[in-house]
């Protein structure tokens, strides 16, 4: 396999994975929203908003010390 074809299938399936994460999200937003209640999920969104920032705040750390 070349590696333009090989490239082409991993932006194809991260594509795709990033579309089926927005479309589970706009499906399960319904329910919680039902069964939570506007206030639960607030908190919920917020504490999930609050933890993925810090995930994209490790700017390569780990992987760097894992190198050295």
């Amino acid at each position: 396999m070349s590696v333009s074809s090989r490239l082409l299938k991993g932006v194809s399936l991260s594509s795709c994975n990033q579309c089926l994460v927005i479309v589970q999200h706009l499906w399960l937003t319904p329910i919680y929203l039902h069964y939570w209640g506007l206030q639960s999920f607030g908190e919920w969104m917020a504490i999930y908003g609050l933890t993925s920032y810090l995930a994209l705040t490790n700017f390569g750390i780990q992987d760097y010390s894992l190198s050295e």
